[in-house]
């Protein structure tokens, strides 16, 4: 039992330590993954969906996870979502800047846990919901409020029977087909657009090993107003990142963000 745990163990870090250098490669672009108890006083909304909108929002999670049984709570209300702003930015310092954001382009997000956990570290999705339309911006894994002092081991022993988010291993195709039909299900002009996404695995070799495979599009054609900038991007994105075992890692879409 101990050596299964002790292998159990290693295999978690050593996948983590390769996450790690992926995100560590994609620097430039890294999607900001809070946990679910994320709190930062200037960026937190009082107000949040009614019951009604509530309802929208959670049938449209369930609709694009494809799962309708999934059980989703409200968490709270940001001004802006995890990895998306548009604003003036100003130079305070060597190395330190501050962004203002005008008015109209605030772009507050409703954000929702899912309550089933997706793996054996006790890791669920978390959504982001621009609150002007009930559109998803992002989803990212956290750590639930009740997990979040258990060590790797406590983890280990309550939510093994989830399994990994990378094994078993799926091969490049299947999940290509799997991180297609997600998109299909939430890009409205997917069709039109699919050809144009980029692919980029986290290692050069992504075949039969733990990794995470990437998809991404932007309209490079969008121009921003006049001195503005965009933290990350400064166009419409639509990116999308799955595991080796055909699992959703991150999922990201700012084309609504930049409409009125």
């Amino acid at each position: 039992m101990k050596k299964t745990i002790i292998t159990s163990v290693l295999i978690i870090l050593l996948l983590a330590v390769l996450v790690f250098i992926y995100w560590y490669q994609r620097g430039d672009a890294l999607l900001v993954q809070p946990p679910s108890d994320f709190k930062q006083s200037e960026d937190i909304v009082d107000n949040q969906p009614n019951n009604d909108f509530s309802s929208q929002i959670k049938q449209t999670i369930k609709n694009f996870m494809n799962d309708q049984s999934l059980n989703l709570t409200y968490v709270n209300t940001s001004k802006s979502p995890s990895n998306f702003s548009i604003g003036k930015v100003t130079v305070i310092g060597e190395g330190a800047w501050r962004m203002d954001t005008p008015d109209e382009w605030q772009r507050p997000v409703y954000i929702f846990d899912q309550q089933e956990y997706i793996d054996d570290l006790c890791e669920v999705y978390q959504y982001e919901i621009d609150a002007r339309n009930g559109n998803i911006v992002e989803v990212h894994v956290v750590y639930p409020q009740d997990t979040q002092q258990l060590t790797t081991t406590e983890r280990q022993e309550k939510c093994q029977s989830y399994g990994s988010l990378y094994t078993p291993l799926k091969t490049e195709e299947e999940i290509k087909s799997i991180a297609m039909d997600y998109l299909s299900r939430n890009v409205d002009n997917f069709e039109a657009i699919q050809d144009d996404f980029t692919y980029t695995p986290s290692t050069k070799d992504a075949v039969n090993m733990a990794a995470a495979h990437e998809w991404i599009w932007q309209d490079t054609s969008y121009q921003l107003p006049e001195g503005l900038t965009g933290d990350v991007y400064n166009y419409p994105t639509i990116r999308i990142i799955f595991s080796s075992g055909g699992k959703l890692i991150a999922y990201f879409n700012t084309v609504g963000l930049f409409e009125d």
